[in-house]
């Protein structure tokens, strides 16, 4: 038991006398303030930098909203100008003010064959095939 005592007593005495004396004391708490100041700084900022984007977006998202409105408005605008109205009588009605002529374009349509279809994807399997081929041709040199 008083061995253990002594033992004990031992290592105070020399943590005391020679790992915490006042200079390392004071350099130690020196530290530690300011690792919790470095902390505190890197967490303002990044909190900063977080909230900063945030604001960034909310305005962007702003400035989005207000073309959005402006290109409304304009619409707006044109859709009750009586030069649109115009042309929007003409165009439903099939009519033209005096000096203006009307005219009709045909509308062709596309005709899809059944073998016209089947020619062109053996066409592509093919030109596929050679796409391959030329291309193990550059790489390889065959």
């Amino acid at each position: 038991m008083q061995k253990t005592k002594t033992k004990l007593r031992q290592w105070f005495y020399i943590l005391k006398h020679d790992y915490f004396t006042h200079d390392r004391l004071f350099f130690i708490v020196v530290f530690a303030l300011c690792f919790i100041f470095l902390v505190g700084a890197i967490s303002a900022m990044t909190r900063n930098y977080k909230l900063e984007r945030e604001i960034n977006e909310k305005n962007r998202a702003l400035n989005i909203l207000e073309l959005e409105i402006e290109t409304a408005r304009l619409e707006n605008d044109y859709y009750s100008s009586a030069e649109y109205q115009e042309l929007a009588v003409k165009h439903s009605t099939n009519k033209v003010s005096p000096g203006e002529k009307l005219v009709f374009l045909p509308v062709f349509e596309k005709k899809v064959e059944d073998e016209s279809v089947l020619t062109v994807s053996e066409e592509k399997s093919e030109d596929s095939a050679s796409n391959l081929k030329d291309w193990l041709t550059f790489l390889l040199g065959i």
